[in-house]
């Protein structure tokens, strides 16, 4: 099946009640395997960004999730130390439309940052967020809270699901053209035809555009 921006899922069924513990216990296990593949990465990874720059290792952010919840999301630190606190400077450097902020050649990410964004390293850290269960695989995107200002009433349907580190909007073409209220409709769609059938495809994609961003 193509997955196109028209986003026709009828082939993928909603997901039964069984499937919604079964992706618990797939996630745990998944999680396992790739914690054991890529441990010596994630250190590598570690004394890279520390000989870098000075700061952790990691970036730590608030989220919102599945329900609303709150929670903290984990990332291998890409940007200077407090970047966060720069970002009103560079608001007119901003490229992004709605409440996202995004600046192509980000004058605050890091040597090491560039490197491990291109190949989606700096993700692996939450891999502990699906395991305290904060996050799934896969799922929509975990909204930040100044995002929750652009929410309307029918968006609320996307925290139905726990966020994922991967999904439907990672593995879509020009994504990061998309409206913001497109993005939220994206998110829906996922979430109106959750099933094990439609994650497996996503992570299937995910894994083919990782591989196509190593070898570019």
């Amino acid at each position: 099946m193509v997955m196109d921006d028209n986003l026709n899922l009828e082939g993928f069924p909603r997901p039964s009640w069984y499937q919604h513990y079964g992706k618990r216990s797939i996630d745990i296990v998944l999680v396992l395997i790739i914690v054991m593949l890529t441990w010596p990465l994630m250190v590598v990874c570690s004394g890279i960004i520390r000989l870098d720059t000075p700061g952790p290792v990691l970036y730590r952010q608030q989220r919102i999730g599945y329900r609303g919840k709150i929670f903290t999301l984990y990332k291998f630190r890409t940007m200077i130390d407090h970047a966060d606190d720069q970002q009103g400077i560079l608001q007119g450097l901003n490229e992004a439309s709605g409440p996202f902020f995004k600046i192509k050649a980000d004058p605050r990410i890091t040597k090491s940052g560039h490197w491990l964004r291109m190949y989606s390293v700096d993700e692996l850290p939450q891999l502990w967020n699906v395991i305290k269960g904060d996050m799934s695989l896969v799922g929509p995107r975990p909204i930040l809270q100044l995002e929750m200002a652009e929410f309307e009433p029918w968006m609320y349907e996307r925290f139905r699901v726990k966020p994922g580190i991967t999904g439907l909007w990672q593995v879509t073409e020009h994504k990061n053209n998309l409206a913001f209220s497109d993005w939220i409709k994206r998110d829906i769609r996922y979430v109106q035809a959750e099933s094990f059938r439609l994650d497996w495809w996503i992570l299937w994609q995910t894994l083919k555009v990782i591989w196509k961003q190593e070898n570019e």
